[in-house]
């Protein structure tokens, strides 16, 4: 079966592509990212639509990661795309400053920069709390810990998104005119009816994606 066969059977209505796992396209890979934009948007629904292309990337450190914001700025994939997604959560930032205002509105500054509209770009969370002396966990089972839900993101050795980070990331979508939150493996989170919850947190943003 054929992608647009495939897509027509299911009745899906977009392809998603994730290239923020290791290993990142490099160089001239990224035209075969392009490509692949291009060929998606080129597929039509069971209702005759175009299938809409979506690219995740990993807002990784400036500096240690350089090749990768190289590559950005020079191949533009998200050209290629309808929307993309910057996900917040990289191993090389630290920690405590990845889940912080000034280090989202850096990202979305440098993107813009580069030619990214806003009206495409979402912030990508991942309910989970990353340290340096402990395995990564959950936000629900931090919780359960007693980690506070609206805090500075600091629990023991934890640094994590709260629904106060989430909040003033929801208040810049709206400021800057971004496409809106997107949370990846909301399982991660407590559950919806829990008005602790990150993704209620969001739940006021002019566009949210589980």
């Amino acid at each position: 079966m054929n992608v647009q066969s495939f897509i027509k059977s299911y009745d899906f209505d977009g392809v998603l592509f994730e290239v923020w796992t290791t290993s990142f396209p490099q160089g001239k890979d990224w035209y075969v990212v392009r490509k692949l934009g291009n060929a998606t948007k080129s597929l039509r629904t069971g209702k005759g639509a175009a299938v809409t292309a979506s690219l995740m990337f990993m807002a990784a450190n400036f500096t240690t990661s350089v090749a990768l914001w190289d590559d950005l700025k020079a191949y533009q994939p998200w050209m290629y795309m309808d929307d993309s997604h910057a996900i917040f959560d990289s191993l090389d930032v630290d920690f405590e400053k990845q889940i912080t205002l000034d280090w989202t509105q850096d990202v979305v500054t440098r993107l813009m920069n580069y030619t990214m509209k806003p009206s495409r770009l979402s912030l990508g969370i991942i309910p989970e709390a990353l340290s340096r002396t402990k395995p990564s966990d959950i936000y629900r089972h931090l919780v359960d810990l007693g980690a506070p839900t609206y805090g500075n993101g600091h629990f023991e050795d934890y640094y994590n998104n709260t629904q106060k980070q989430i909040k003033e990331k929801r208040d810049l979508e709206k400021k800057l005119g971004l496409r809106g939150l997107s949370f990846i493996f909301p399982s991660f989170d407590l559950p919806s009816y829990n008005t602790s919850s990150l993704i209620i947190a969001a739940a006021q943003v002019r566009k949210l994606s589980i």
